[in-house]
């Protein structure tokens, strides 16, 4: 995806609007200090994580972040990412996704986001530059398939339900619906990671009331603004 193009989120909700020039990302010496120091800490503890180049959210997405950015920036040792100095905030690009079965049942997954260590979460991720992505429907449907395990055949369509404001982790995710062609049971018979139904009385803050596995940090705010969209 070339600087300063704009993504197509859905034609029922505005694109993304273009901007043909974008000033790059600077940041301060003491910034980029606390990234490199934050992604050492984590690559001693996940050698495998790759820096992968990312989408800046602007009126545009560009081309400028990296991974190391982003978690080198927020990552703060524990469940919740440290305090970010507001002269800091950039925001990468995300999407979450809610998947709902033909039998209309909504799923959790087992997630190690990097980061922050196991939890459960809803599909989704950061929107990587390599990918090329110009319609985030068509990362939706791409990103449940991979995550789940799934072919094509497997998914019904890809609905944007709403967009958040995320810069306390610096993102800005488009939120999405993936409708399954398959149940809940099937589902769980096809793929090969572990799904979880989200109860119907659930709510992110009375999720120690339904499982032993924490919640992702990032999740909460997406359940309570968007759960009973999804429902629906």
């Amino acid at each position: 995806m070339k600087d300063g193009r704009a993504l197509h989120i859905s034609k029922k909700k505005a694109n993304v609007m273009k901007e043909e020039e974008s000033n790059p990302l600077v940041l301060r010496a003491q910034t980029r200090e606390l990234i490199e120091e934050n992604w050492k800490v984590l690559l001693e503890r996940r050698p495998d994580l790759f820096n992968a180049q990312l989408l800046r959210f602007i009126k545009a997405s560009t081309t400028d972040i990296f991974y190391k950015d982003v978690v080198g920036l927020r990552y703060s040792k524990g469940f919740e990412p440290r305090i970010i100095d507001k002269e800091d905030v950039f925001q990468s690009l995300s999407c979450y996704i809610f998947v709902k079965t033909s039998d209309g049942k909504l799923i959790f997954t087992g997630r190690d986001s990097g980061d922050w260590s196991i939890a459960l979460d809803l599909p989704g991720g950061f929107i990587q530059a390599k990918h090329n992505i110009t319609d985030m429907a068509e990362f939706a449907r791409s990103r449940t398939m991979s995550d789940l395990l799934i072919d094509n055949t497997c998914i019904k369509d890809a609905v944007c339900i709403g967009s958040f404001d995320f810069k306390e982790i610096l993102e800005y995710m488009a939120v999405y619906q993936v409708n399954l062609t398959i149940s809940f049971e099937e589902l769980k018979s096809i793929s090969k990671i572990e799904v979880f139904e989200i109860p119907m009385d659930y709510s992110a803050s009375r999720h120690s009331e339904f499982f032993d596995t924490r919640l992702h940090f990032a999740a909460a705010p997406i359940l309570d603004s968007f759960l009973d969209s999804a429902r629906t």
